[in-house]
């Protein structure tokens, strides 16, 4: 074989080890890519059940708020009406910020 022939070779054979390097690191960082994306979906699962756990208590205190108020509504005089005027009212914002919030969740 001729010098310029094992010259050829071994080009090919240095070639088929940096595909074969390439190859391996290039399913190495899709590898690490794809837990990436797998645990970032599941931070995000996560802050999303926090955030609907929250909006389900906020609606359960309004219904139980409401109830209280129209069975002593009359008893009241106008500062306490308007006392529970503001706390639905705040409690009907943070339910807002809370869903607003869940939809920045990507």
């Amino acid at each position: 074989m001729a010098k310029k022939d094992i010259l050829a070779v071994l080009d090919l054979a240095m070639a088929a080890v940096k595909d074969a390097a390439l190859a391996d690191c290039l399913r190495r960082v899709d590898d690490a890519q794809r837990a990436y994306l797998i645990a970032e979906a599941d931070k995000n699962r996560e802050k999303s059940k926090a955030v609907i756990k929250a909006i389900v208590r906020i609606d359960i205190e309004c219904r139980k708020l409401i109830l209280t108020y129209d069975s002593i509504k009359n008893d009241l005089g106008e500062d306490g009406q308007e006392i529970m005027d503001e706390l639905m009212g705040m409690l009907e914002k943070e339910r807002t910020r809370l869903v607003e919030e869940k939809k920045s969740i990507s």
